[in-house]
């Protein structure tokens, strides 16, 4: 969701006074309507929406409108792959002790108990049990 808020800078004080709530979705389902009007419209006007802004104090009262043209542009490549690898650093080599040992241990027991727990839950609602 995108929040385009207008702000009062007359006063010393800045502050919102409308916010318009614009989804991605409907950025998409803009964009594929403009793709298959264009033979209707011009392309001064392709593309371009009124979106109302509503008062922060009431929500259902209009108090404007934005006349704007918003694009949704995803890059995939970018999304799924990175075109600037880095190098990651090598941790600090882990010293063996005692307590550490003992804290792994504690771990995977916890593990193991709440599976069992999990596996005894299971059982009690196949079975009908209270």
């Amino acid at each position: 969701v995108i929040n385009l808020y207008l702000i009062d800078v007359s006063n010393t004080i800045e502050r919102k006074i409308g916010v318009t709530t614009i989804s991605i979705y409907q950025l998409i389902q803009n964009e594929s309507d403009n793709y298959f009007n264009t033979i209707n419209k011009s392309n001064d006007t392709l593309g371009t929406k009124k979106y109302n802004i509503k008062d922060l104090t009431d929500k259902s009262k209009s108090i404007g409108y934005y006349i704007l043209n918003i694009k949704f542009n995803e890059d995939v490549n970018k999304l799924y792959l990175n075109y600037d690898p880095k190098c990651v650093t090598n941790s600090p080599a882990e010293t063996i002790s005692m307590e550490r040992l003992t804290i792994h241990i504690a771990r995977f027991q916890e593990l193991y108990d709440l599976i069992i727990y999990l596996i005894h839950e299971y059982f009690k609602i196949i079975l009908w049990d209270d």
